[in-house]
């Protein structure tokens, strides 16, 4: 996940543009092998603990080791271990961008410095960024008209973010500059203290591949099943932000789903953050104390 933040800080900077930021996601991606596999190769967790954990992940924000740890099934000791063997199988972003000839090596340097000023990043703690993704979400995104509630929006930006390779498999990139996606449009209003609407936009050809994905079923066409697939994602991602916001007090409760059809917009004053995905374009639409449509 640390790569994904980097890369979205040199696209920020336009020291990569889309495309190879999306090229060399990718290929880390690819190369990058699963936590949960790798404990099951060294024989300290079986299949059934490494379910257990990612059905937990689908109810809390919390990554894969630290569910692991929590549960009792990793010591600190053996997380720290498999990180270490994970670390050395994967392609480095860095070396990706070198060997693309993306940037040059002082270029990088310097960005590699800015960042770590930016971020707070210290040397040693490449994993704090997992809890400070808001961060980097604040440098992106303007929430600032939101008042003080805008801290919210960048709260639960960030979780999305976190949410969407565990749920769909792919490394999200903010693409502010992006044209509007144009699909059906599902919804879902958080009420309390503050009123939160959600939604998302995508085209049938991504919604197919997201339905896919999300439910494990092999659809073949947009109907209700692969809507209802797409809306129950919303729902997970929602019903986690919940739990996170009750532990800080804020008390929120989920309402119905709803479905529109191609075409109907969101209202004006939501703010649209634009997520490139490798399969198209999602448009996520936030707004507080109003229904989207």
């Amino acid at each position: 996940m640390h790569d994904q933040y980097f890369g979205q800080f040199l696209l920020n900077k336009e020291l990569l543009n889309l495309e190879q930021l999306r090229d060399i996601l990718n290929r880390e991606r690819a190369s990058r092998p699963h936590l949960g596999l790798l404990a099951i190769d060294a024989s300290i967790l079986n299949s059934s603990q490494v379910e257990q954990i990612h059905r937990l992940q689908q109810a809390f924000d919390k990554n894969f080791g630290e569910i692991a740890v929590d549960k009792g099934f990793l010591t600190l000791r053996q997380l720290e271990d498999l990180l270490v063997v994970q670390q050395g199988r994967r392609l480095n972003i860095s070396q990706t961008i070198i060997d693309s000839g993306y940037l040059t090596l002082a270029e990088l340097e310097a960005a590699w410095q800015e960042y770590k000023n930016t971020t707070s990043l210290k040397k040693g703690k490449t994993d704090a960024l997992y809890g400070n993704l808001c961060g980097i979400v604040r440098a992106v995104l303007d929430f600032s008209s939101a008042g003080s509630e805008g801290d919210i929006l960048y709260e639960y930006i960030a979780l999305f973010l976190r949410i969407i390779p565990r749920f769909l498999g792919e490394e999200p990139i903010i693409a502010l500059n992006h044209t509007r996606a144009s699909g059906t449009l599902i919804t879902q209003t958080m009420r309390g203290v503050v009123n939160i609407s959600t939604g998302l936009v995508m085209n049938d050809d991504l919604l197919l591949k997201m339905a896919r994905r999300y439910s494990g079923e092999n659809l073949t066409r947009v109907d209700e099943l692969a809507l209802d697939s797409i809306a129950e994602f919303l729902n997970s991602t929602n019903g986690i932000f919940t739990v996170s916001m009750s532990e800080g007090g804020l008390e929120l409760d989920l309402e119905p789903q709803c479905i529109q059809t191609a075409g109907v917009t969101p209202v004006e004053m939501a703010f649209r953050v634009p997520i490139e995905t490798s399969c198209g374009i999602i448009d996520f639409y936030i707004c507080l104390d109003e229904t989207l449509v």
